[in-house]
């Protein structure tokens, strides 16, 4: 039985590497065309791996690169965003979500200081997190275990406390990245995009949104999405005006 499944992993190990071969060529020839200016071609190539559900640093931040130099700043923004989840302090990404806030936002510091609080909350991996949880879970348990066992009782009293402390950090930490994560945020991508009272173009317009502008999605019906925005207020808006986390 243990001879079969290490014969089953190793088929399917086998059989994903020429698929990572074959990825990461296209990711090559991508950056090759980026660096030759094609940047459409590239741009085709990136949004292919990204949709065959590669999802990482460095396809959201290529993509991210190449909408800016095709002038698309919404959708620039979008995936410089997504990039950020991976690496909250990487230096060229921050350079590059200030040009881009600056070109799209009345005011560029509402930016910056998304990004700060991105940082906080994606200063652990999240696989880091789950492990330091588990051993001060573990540390917790074993701390209960010596309480009962000793004598000096105040001292492991104290070590044990400072254990649960710093066990619901990392559990809120955790909860956090996964909440921002699973968020399904909007980007206007269109130069403006009007938002409804109701899911239909007769119906009042709301507001005018310009490109760039970002917001949660409630709710779909249709060919439209309602929406919420940073001022509290909400509204119904075209799904092809916007890119969306679904």
């Amino acid at each position: 039985m243990k001879s079969k499944i290490i014969i089953i992993l190793s088929f399917i190990c086998l059989s994903l590497y020429p698929q990572a071969n074959r990825d990461l060529e296209k990711f090559n020839n991508a950056i090759n065309l980026y660096s030759k200016k094609n940047y459409e071609e590239s741009l085709k190539i990136f949004l292919e791996l990204r949709k065959s559900g590669i999802d990482n640093f460095e396809i959201n931040y290529n993509i991210g690169c190449t909408y800016t130099k095709l002038k698309k700043l919404g959708l620039a923004r979008f995936y410089f965003e997504n990039a950020l989840v991976f690496k909250p302090f990487d230096s060229d990404l921050f350079h590059n979500l200030k040009v881009v806030y600056n070109d799209i936002l009345k005011d560029p510091l509402i930016g910056e200081q998304e990004i700060m609080n991105k940082r906080i909350i994606y200063f652990f991996p999240l696989s880091l997190l789950v492990i330091l949880f588990l051993i001060c879970f573990l540390l917790s348990v074993l701390w209960i275990f010596l309480f009962f066992k000793l004598n000096n009782k105040k001292f492991f009293l104290i070590f044990f406390i400072i254990f649960i402390f710093f066990s619901f950090i990392f559990t809120l930490l955790f909860l956090l990245q996964y909440s921002e994560y699973n968020k399904k945020v909007f980007v206007v991508v269109e130069n403006t995009a009007n938002v409804y009272i109701a899911p239909s173009s007769d119906e009042t317009i709301l507001v005018t949104l310009s490109e760039g502008t970002k917001g949660n999605v409630v709710n779909y019906v249709g060919d439209y999405i309602k929406i919420n925005l940073a001022d509290g207020s909400s509204g119904w808006i075209k799904k092809d005006m916007v890119i969306y986390r679904e």
